[in-house]
């Protein structure tokens, strides 16, 4: 499997329904991280959240774009310039 990923260390047995349970040897496809103790992913058609402390990541996340406060901020100030044009 190509792409971001992780293997599972040990089991972690899902508790919740956002979490992604599985067993040591599963190779995880990695979808976005959650803070810095968590992560989202995807095995066997499932979805889900896991603690980073369970896995090893073999090919990390590309890293973040500019957040999604940063772009609604950043739309506001053109389309504000764009009526007001600084001299």
């Amino acid at each position: 499997m190509p792409g971001p990923r992780c293997v599972a260390r040990f089991d972690y047995e899902a508790t919740e329904a956002e979490d992604l349970g599985f067993v040591a040897g599963d190779v995880i496809r990695l979808k976005e991280r959650v803070g810095d103790e968590w992560l989202h992913g995807e095995l066997n058609g499932k979805t889900g959240v896991f603690p980073v402390a369970f896995v090893e990541i073999i090919e990390h996340l590309p890293p973040p774009v500019a957040g999604k406060e940063f772009l609604a901020f950043l739309v506001i100030v053109l389309f504000i310039t764009s009526f007001f044009p600084i001299l």
